[in-house]
């Protein structure tokens, strides 16, 4: 194993054990304990029951994103935006589906439909081969809804879904708990899988290359054989194996096409893995907490963070080719096109972000109003369409459109936080949570 950085090796077993951490028997953050990770985050320093600002550095202005404009795309030209670069050979591993998405996404932001459900929704939406849409909200319950809106089955969970479902491509819908169980449902919501992790589990399960599932519950990262839907109604499955990072893993591992998986974690390290057997091949240590899902694009893997860190590394040994610092945490899930590397930053001064791929220079941003919000931002992260468009959800809680011109093509409100990731449907249609618990689908 190759350490690129200080701290011991974590291990590979077959037995999880006890994890202290989070969503193991400790209880989560109290209000009181939000609230004053809430003021961190917008730079208010508490000591001795008083309140003050934190100096912050001045930044120099952003360009804006008009000055991206000669990176797009030619209109409907049936290629990515990545496609006039001369990254246009890279490909993107599996389970960070963040470059293009659907066709081409909505100019107006029309609403199409608003489906409530009873509780706050931060995951993704997931959807089918045959374009019905599934969520999971905090109320307990996974959704299944057709492509109009109209909800075709409901099922309880033994939990609030943080992440929200995956659909996998043999017809599997698999979804994770804050109890640590992840359940899986064939197309028509009969259960028929169920796997019982020492930890909750909070984000959304990763479908592996040989269609295993990859999820992190705690300190843990699980892998487990191909489920199919046509097993018996809730069997239990056993893992392959299993790997312990030395803090929670917050994201959604990543796969490369040659089979290697990626995970961050929030003991600061960036870890590769073997497929087969869950070995650490190599592992990059950086400063701060690392919550993003890793990027892949081609031989590199691009990881973010707490504090602002936003680092690449080589695929092939760790080795590390960048390491900057943006402004504010980067909770979201990152996206690369329009030959740039696509970010949301929380804290003093949310913004979208594009750096350059190579250097992690900033290219050009757009500074959302900072609002009264819980998070002192969004984690949503962006998605771009086949046209260079981009939608991401803001701060604000509200839904924004980006036109390749960098403009803002709509800003939809909703009725609460907007920290789920948005997804693009094959006809165009973008589906996003609220924590108003609404699943919003917006079209022209």
């Amino acid at each position: 194993m190759q350490n690129h950085g200080d701290g011991g090796s974590p291990e590979t077993t077959s037995d999880p054990g006890f994890d202290p951490g989070y969503g193991s028997g400790m209880a989560p953050p109290g209000p009181d304990t939000r609230m004053f990770q809430a003021l961190g985050l917008a730079g208010i320093c508490v000591a001795s029951g008083a309140l003050f600002l934190r100096e912050t550095p001045q930044l120099p202005p952003l360009a804006p994103l008009s000055a991206l404009a000669d990176r797009a795309p030619k209109e409907d030209s049936g290629v990515g935006p990545q496609a006039s670069s001369h990254r246009s050979s890279w490909t993107q591993g599996l389970g960070a589906r963040r470059r293009v998405q659907g066709k081409r996404g909505p100019r107006s932001g029309r609403l199409r439909f608003a489906f409530r459900a009873g509780g706050a929704i931060t995951g993704r939406a997931a959807l089918d081969g045959d374009g019905n849409v599934y969520f999971a909200a905090h109320d307990g319950w996974l959704y299944a809804l057709t492509a109009d809106g109209r909800l075709r089955f409901r099922k309880q969970l033994s939990g609030k879904s943080f992440g929200g479902p995956t659909a996998t491509s043999n017809g599997m819908i698999v979804v994770g708990t804050d109890a640590g169980v992840l359940h899986g449902f064939d197309t028509r919501g009969t259960e028929r899988l169920t796997y019982r992790a020492a930890s909750g589990i909070d984000s959304a399960p990763t479908e592996a290359i040989d269609g295993g599932l990859l999820f992190g519950a705690g300190h843990w990262v699980i892998a487990l054989a191909k489920p199919h839907p046509t097993l018996e109604s809730g069997t239990p499955t056993d893992a392959r194996w299993r790997f312990r990072a030395h803090s929670r893993v917050f994201a959604s591992p990543a796969q490369d096409p040659n089979g290697r998986i990626y995970v961050t974690a929030q003991d600061h390290r960036v870890y590769a893995l073997d497929a087969a057997t869950g070995e650490v091949l190599f592992s990059h240590t950086l400063a701060r907490d690392l919550d993003a899902p890793p990027l892949l694009v081609g031989e590199r893997v691009y990881v973010a963070g707490d504090g602002g860190q936003v680092a690449a590394v080589s695929s092939h040994d760790g080795r590390p080719l960048f390491n900057v610092r943006v402004d504010g945490h980067v909770r979201g899930p990152m996206m690369f096109g329009r030959d740039a590397l696509w970010l949301q930053t929380m804290g003093m001064r949310p913004a979208l972000l594009a750096l350059d791929p190579d250097d992690g220079s900033v290219l050009a941003g757009h500074r959302f109003p900072l609002a009264d919000s819980t998070e002192v931002g969004s984690r949503s992260g962006p998605v771009m369409d086949r046209s260079g468009h981009v939608y991401v959800g803001g701060p604000d809680g509200a839904v924004y459109g980006f036109g390749t011109d960098g403009n803002i093509m709509f800003r939809f409100p909703t009725g609460g936080d907007v920290h789920a990731p948005p997804t693009l449907g094959p006809d165009g249609t973008l589906y996003i949570g609220s924590g108003d618990g609404s699943l919003y689908a917006l079209s022209d």
